[in-house]
């Protein structure tokens, strides 16, 4: 099998309420996060549940990354998938532990 991208996971825990039901704060977030690993964002969708929680997707030249939080747990969640040599997967990685000042997370990669 030749892949033809890579699907990169991502999990954070121990994340502030405040911070994981702020929509553009997380956006925010996220879009300079992939800016700095090398992704273009083309476009994006966020969603505030009720009574908390968040859901976007950022559509990138690259592929996508969608994202979902759980302010009462304290985790957050996001997937992308790329394809091509501009995008940084595990640098993107990197950046969303300083961003977020993660407590502990996990990462799995999975090529496609």
């Amino acid at each position: 099998m030749n892949p033809v991208g890579t699907l990169q996971l991502f999990r954070a825990e121990g994340l502030s309420f405040d911070v994981l039901d702020t929509p553009t704060l997380l956006m925010a977030e996220l879009r300079s996060c992939l800016a700095q690993a090398g992704a273009t964002v083309v476009a994006e969708l966020v969603h505030r549940f009720e009574p908390q929680g968040v859901t976007g997707v950022f559509v990138l030249k690259e592929s996508h990354c969608a994202f979902h939080s759980w302010p009462e747990l304290g985790v957050l969640t996001v997937d992308v998938f790329t394809c091509g040599p501009t995008f940084q997967p595990k640098a993107f990685v990197g950046l969303l532990e300083l961003s977020f000042g993660c407590h502990f997370s996990t990462t799995g990669t999975i090529q496609r």
